[in-house]
């Protein structure tokens, strides 16, 4: 009888030099890199799968990624070490556990969180420059709080979404939508958001908006009226990949 196991990793990974999660012909992604060096220890062919599509210069500390193996002798922990001994030194597999053979690392999910980090000083960075976006002047986080209380709820999402997002149901719940100064270095701000899905795009538009409502263009209540209007173009420019970060997705307990 075959041994089958589907295994469930915890992948961080910088985006920068990557085309996205999403495996392309002839491009560099996350996922084909992933596939490579997994099918490379395993001596066969290997698919895995993502639980969100993460964009080109996107990065992720908690993304989930999950495969399916039959009748290989590799333990199950021993992909932490194997694979991060195969990877490059931009993705870091964090933990490997085993889960039932019907689980599905994204429509299991419960909610995923995301934040986005923007760099207010006017001096260049050349430490984290890719890990945000570097605008160099003050943003009232007071004001973008504000508006970021719009956020909240379940509704409908269209208006920061993609315009090459084709999905029918583009209703989302966010519980969560915040701003804070670092503890670490007051030039830098920080939004996280919380929500059970998300729309292509849709976090570095809501941050573009947010952005110009900081700047002090647009007052709080424009969040609210664009999500009203279900029309993109009433909302902000879109923020640059590099400021967005996948950190965790959460699962039922059992998982």
């Amino acid at each position: 009888m075959e041994n089958i196991r589907h295994i469930k990793l915890i992948v961080a990974y910088d985006g920068t030099r990557y085309k996205g999660w999403q495996k392309q012909e002839n491009e560099p992604t996350v996922q084909g890199t992933i596939e490579d060096k997994l099918s490379e220890v395993v001596g066969k062919s290997v698919t895995v799968r993502g639980a969100s599509r993460t964009d080109a210069g996107v990065h992720a500390e908690g993304q989930v990624v999950c495969f399916k193996l039959i009748d290989c002798p590799i333990p199950t922990q021993a992909f932490v070490r194997i694979l991060n001994d195969k990877l490059p030194e931009d993705i870091a597999v964090r933990t490997s556990q085993l889960v039932p053979l019907d689980f599905h690392p994204s429509k299991d999910a419960l909610y995923k969180t995301y934040t986005y980090r923007i760099y207010t000083s006017s001096e260049k960075d050349v430490k984290l420059y890719r890990r945000r976006w570097l605008i160099g002047y003050e943003l009232d986080i007071d004001k973008m709080n504000r508006a970021s209380d719009y956020l909240i709820g379940t509704h409908n999402y269209i208006g920061f979404a993609s315009s090459r997002d084709e999905r029918d149901n583009t209703v989302r719940t966010v519980m969560r939508a915040h701003w804070q100064r670092s503890h670490c270095d007051e030039t830098e701000i920080i939004f996280t958001i919380q929500a059970d899905r998300f729309l292509q795009y849709m976090v570095r538009n809501i941050v573009g908006t947010l952005v110009e409502v900081g700047r002090g263009h647009w007052p709080a209540e424009r969040v609210g009226r664009v999500i009203a209007s279900r029309d993109r173009r009433t909302a902000g420019p879109t923020a640059p990949a590099c400021g967005l970060c996948l950190e965790e997705i959460v699962y039922p307990n059992k998982i």
